[in-house]
């Protein structure tokens, strides 16, 4: 701060310093960066929609793709059809369906569900 100016402090809420660095990289030189993992850039997406940046969104989203795993699938279904990204949902569903044997047995089930009920649940709720 020169000569007697004051730097204002602004707090952001809501988003961790990965995602917010993310971010701002972005702004500067339209590249996400590497060593993302899942969790940072399905945050990316959401803060992407916030401070509207729709092609963060996207980048954010296409690299989500590297990023599937029976942890992941899910959350990226539904973020995927939540953030009208068509090509993630599918690349999401396709995950899900290929490795649902694995990702059932890693999902605890509510009392009296079936694995074939969550499948149908799972895929009818990202519609």
């Amino acid at each position: 701060a020169g000569s007697g100016g004051s730097m204002e402090e602004v707090a952001l809420s809501g988003i961790s310093g990965a995602a917010l660095l993310v971010i701002v990289r972005y702004c500067y030189s339209a590249t996400l960066g590497t060593d993302l993992n899942a969790d940072t850039l399905m945050e990316v997406i959401f803060m992407s929609e916030e401070y509207l940046i729709p092609q963060l969104r996207q980048d954010a989203a296409t690299a989500l793709l590297g990023h599937l795993s029976p942890a992941t699938c899910i959350d990226a279904l539904q973020i995927g059809d939540s953030f009208d990204l068509p090509s993630l949902r599918m690349a999401a569903a396709r995950y899900l369906l290929d490795h649902w044997s694995a990702i059932s047995s890693s999902v605890v089930l509510d009392a009296g569900m079936t694995t074939r009920q969550l499948m149908a649940e799972v895929l009818r709720s990202s519609r």
